[in-house]
């Protein structure tokens, strides 16, 4: 997947996964590496920006500290003006007879008003790889295939008449340009949660990378509806390290939660500790 073998830092909740990517980080700059010399990315804001904010680092100092989508924005030298906003998708809902309420919040499930479940569906299709009729018959629920079909025949001509692209055009483009980052070490934090989509940008924008390191934990994959690819994750050549003792789950939980995580059979079995707590179950 990658040229390099990986290293993969697993752990289960509150193991320091992302202290230890930092650990990391600060292992590398000791060593010689610039911190503009490293890419620390994830799908979220609160990690990508959060490890920066840790080692209190400024953007200047840390380029590559970003978002998947902010990383692609960047490297493609893009700008805001060239960025679909919500009034356009208002717009585009409006002119089909259909409501749209702001943003799609793709860490959400799609829900509301028929324009917003629309894009929701064409983003899942977009970033899953799939054919949209693939994805609606996966993912549809209550909306009408043709309804489904006009707003992504009238979403892609709009974006083409107002010369206008979309936070997923970016990573497509990215990847169609086989553009790479130049750094010398990439970090992936909560990699359980990228999709085929993100991995395919990853192993693109890395190729040249002389070591890459990536964390997350299987069991806390919590986006496979939004389209998130966990066995990409759970089948990854690399030397695995697993953090053993958590800080975060008391005795208790501990004991109900491995319980049930268990029971899931395509998983990384990872042996750690609970903090030296009892803590309390309460069944309602």
């Amino acid at each position: 997947m990658f040229n390099v073998k990986p290293t993969i830092i697993l752990g289960g909740p509150g193991t320091g996964k992302t202290t230890k990517l930092i650990s990391i980080v600060e292992s590398e700059m000791s060593s010689g590496v610039k911190p503009e010399r490293i890419a620390y990315v994830s799908f979220t804001r609160q990690a990508a920006y959060g490890a920066r904010k840790r080692m209190d680092l400024t953007e200047k100092q840390t380029p590559w500290f970003r978002t998947l989508h902010s990383m692609a924005f960047r490297r493609l030298g893009m700008s805001r003006t060239e960025v679909m906003d919500n009034e356009h998708y208002k717009k585009i809902a409006s002119m089909l007879g259909m409501s749209f309420s702001g943003f799609v919040d793709l860490e959400a499930p799609a829900h509301g008003p028929e324009g917003n479940k629309c894009l929701a569906i064409i983003e899942y299709s977009r970033n899953t790889l799939q054919d949209i009729k693939q994805a609606w018959n996966n993912h549809g629920g209550s909306i009408d295939w043709f309804k489904l079909k006009r707003f992504s025949d009238t979403l892609k001509q709009y974006k083409q008449d107002v010369q206008l692209i979309d936070f997923t055009d970016m990573l497509e483009k990215f990847i169609q340009s086989e553009t790479t980052i130049d750094v010398d070490v990439a970090i992936i934090d909560e990699a359980q949660d990228l999709t085929p989509l993100q991995w395919k940008l990853t192993t693109v924008a890395f190729k040249d990378c002389n070591k890459i390191y990536i964390g997350g934990d299987d069991d806390q994959a919590i986006y496979k509806w939004n389209g998130a690819d966990v066995d990409t994750f759970i089948n990854l050549k690399g030397r695995r390290k697993v953090l053993k003792q958590s800080h975060r789950v008391p005795r208790k939980p501990f004991e109900v939660a491995d319980k049930i995580i268990k029971k899931i059979t395509n998983r990384v079995d990872k042996e750690y500790y609970p903090k030296d707590e009892d803590g309390s179950v309460r069944h309602c």
